[in-house]
């Protein structure tokens, strides 16, 4: 915003003012101005390189699919899920963001009670939930898909693992702390009050509920521990304490979101640049998750 003495200068100088509101409407009406406005925004993270330490990620991916899911279905058998929780919650994780949304029971309900089962030993899972649009008539509503009851008793809590902030682009720069102004809260900011996080308030006071992602560095890259669910199962996969007290996001990479056909991978703001022909990867949706919550 101009400052109220450069335009009392303006009012004497007509032609300048005239051109300095031409080119607002440029930026405003053409794709140039939100090319500008995600550009200021991508341009810093380049010489941005941070180690978190606190937050741990662990990924079921191919090899984890081809290893433990329904043949049919390409779901994860719901025993490898109890497994991995079992691990992390013996290893003392002091939170489990867990982005895998189980919203129906299996027909076989020995691997659901293993992980209601885990969930309530770990007593500090948080669920993820989805949501879809719907159209009734002229009206647009937002219709939340939670857990399945059995599992959302067993959780801590759950929340919104969906985000509807995407650019032009299609990266994700911000997100909405709650869907449509309900009170559905969004995963990363049910999972930060209650790891006493005072980062994400509850209630949005920026850009009306909507916060900026703080990129910490190149996927993958960003956090001192990453493990596959493999490593994780192995007894030898690693050493003990590796997550106590930390905060461990649990996602898939690289494999398609339920065998619904999409890959949950996201553009940032270095996937946008290219130097010398390397390219970098987009972010993972749990790794989106764990910025957020950072």
């Amino acid at each position: 915003m101009l400052s109220r003495g450069i335009w009392i200068q303006l009012r004497h100088q007509p032609q300048v003012m005239m051109a300095v509101i031409g080119v607002g409407f440029l930026l405003r009406l053409t794709p140039l101005g939100g090319f500008l406005e995600r550009f200021s925004y991508d341009a810093p993270f380049l010489q941005r390189r941070e180690l978190v330490r606190d937050i741990a990620l662990v990924y079921a991916d191919e090899t984890t699919l081809g290893n433990a899911s329904t043949n049919e279905s390409l779901v994860l058998d719901r025993h490898t899920h109890a497994k991995v929780i079992n691990r992390l919650s013996a290893d003392g994780a002091r939170l489990i963001l867990y982005d895998f949304v189980f919203i129906q029971t299996n027909m076989t309900s020995a691997g659901d009670d293993a992980l209601v089962a885990a969930m309530r030993n770990a007593s500090n899972v948080v669920l993820a939930a989805s949501y879809r649009k719907v159209q009734e008539g002229r009206k647009v509503h937002t219709q939340v898909i939670r857990p399945h009851p059995r599992f959302r008793e067993a959780a801590r809590a759950w929340g919104i693992a969906s985000f509807d902030t995407l650019d032009a682009d299609r990266c994700l720069r911000r997100f909405s702390l709650q869907i449509d102004n309900s009170t559905n809260e969004i995963l990363a900011s049910v999972a930060a009050r209650i790891a006493g996080f005072e980062g994400i308030p509850r209630e949005g006071s920026w850009s009306q509920g909507e916060l900026w992602l703080n990129y910490y560095g190149l996927a993958g890259n960003w956090v001192v521990d990453k493990y596959s669910f493999a490593q994780v199962l192995d007894p030898h996969g690693f050493a003990p304490g590796t997550f106590r007290d930390r905060f461990v996001i649990v996602g898939r990479q690289g494999i398609l979101d339920g065998g619904a056909g999409a890959v949950d991978e996201f553009p940032n703001p270095y996937s946008g640049f290219s130097f010398a022909g390397v390219s970098f990867p987009d972010s993972p949706g749990y790794e989106i998750h764990a910025t957020a919550l950072r």
